[in-house]
């Protein structure tokens, strides 16, 4: 056997630590030399939008940052100067306080997709709830958004709508006591109020209430993990998401090619795939 002088060896160890920490140097610096771009999204496009990131990183030189909460928060958060490239909002009305404050580039943002309201209950159904009438029983415990967040303000028509519908002895389409004072029963059946979507769809989940109103879009996509109860269309709401560039996007031009991302052929695909509605852009 050949034994290398401890010289040579000592010499070779040394070539390859160096080796191997240039290409840990080089990776580090294709990673720090990534820009990064900050996406505020809604709760309830937390599983869109990360499809979104991955398809999109794939196709640039960017770090995408998202930043998911409930659509008033983020809006908040706007007004109060963090940086923020690109925003996607599930009411029209955060939107419209921005544009009010000159804080979108163009004054433009586009409604990209539409959601609806539905009931969601644990997969085991421990409450046994089958109707709409059957939230209003007693000891039912119900979990909603809170009512300053888009999806409480929505969940919050829907009952009104209920009420005044199918629980007014004077309405065509009045069902039976059950449904009269709806709004109230539910509301007293509710043991929290949630700052997001995501929230809600979670306490759902894991068993800590009975039922909860949701988008459509968290119970198409979650299959046996959740049972649900659809509500009929003329006592639905339809909430429209809006995205929109800021008027002081660090990155502007990524931010700028997200949004045409989001209204591609690909990206309308993974929109439905994830239970939104999809709608041809249109300016605002």
């Amino acid at each position: 056997m050949i034994k290398r002088p401890r010289r040579l060896l000592l010499a070779s160890f040394v070539a390859a630590l160096m080796a191997a920490s240039l290409v840990a140097g080089y990776v580090y610096y294709i990673q720090a030399s990534k820009v990064q771009l900050r996406i505020f999204a809604s709760s309830s496009l937390t599983n869109l939008f990360k499809e979104y990131e991955l398809r999109f990183e794939g196709r640039h030189n960017v770090d995408v940052v998202l930043n998911l909460a409930s659509s008033n928060a983020l809006r908040e958060q706007i007004v109060e100067d963090l940086p923020c490239d690109v925003f996607a909002s599930a009411s029209t009305a955060e939107m419209d306080l921005l544009r009010s404050r000159g804080l979108i580039f163009q004054n433009r943002s586009r409604v990209f997709a539409y959601n609806y309201i539905a009931i969601a209950m644990p997969a085991d159904n421990p409450a046994h709830l089958q109707t709409i009438e059957d939230l209003s029983k007693k000891g039912v415990r119900i979990v909603l958004a809170d009512f300053k967040t888009p999806l409480g303000n929505y969940t919050s028509q829907v009952l009104s709508k209920i009420e005044s519908s199918w629980g007014d002895r004077e309405s065509a389409y009045y069902q039976n006591p059950a449904v009269e004072k709806y709004r109230a029963k539910v509301l007293a059946n509710v043991v929290a109020y949630e700052a997001n979507a995501q929230q809600v769809v979670t306490k759902v989940m894991a068993g800590l209430a009975d039922a909860g109103f949701v988008y459509f879009s968290d119970v198409a996509v979650r299959g046996v993990k959740l049972q649900a109860i659809s509500i009929p269309p003329e006592l639905n709401v339809k909430a429209s998401y809006q995205i929109a560039v800021l008027n002081d996007a660090p990155q502007l031009r990524l931010a700028l090619a997200f949004v045409d991302y989001v209204f591609s052929e690909e990206g309308l695909q993974v929109m439905r795939k994830w239970g939104f509605t999809d709608v041809e852009g249109s300016g605002s």
